[in-house]
């Protein structure tokens, strides 16, 4: 994923978390900033990974 530095404070390496697996029934993405504690979480039931990912990256990128 080519995430964006932090759209709060700037920070250049926000975390990603994959929360259960392409196996159970509900799968989530959590991207977060370990300086200013920003989270933002998208989950899915019928999607995988795959598209969590783009579309987590896609809403973490966005700038007005």
């Amino acid at each position: 994923m080519q995430l964006k530095p932090c759209p709060f404070c700037g920070f250049d390496k926000p975390k990603v978390r994959h929360i259960g697996n392409n196996h159970t029934k509900k799968r989530s993405l959590e991207i977060s900033c370990p300086k200013c504690r920003i989270k933002r979480t998208n989950a899915a039931l019928r999607y995988g990974f795959d598209w969590l990912e783009e579309i987590s990256e896609k809403q973490w990128n966005q700038r007005p």
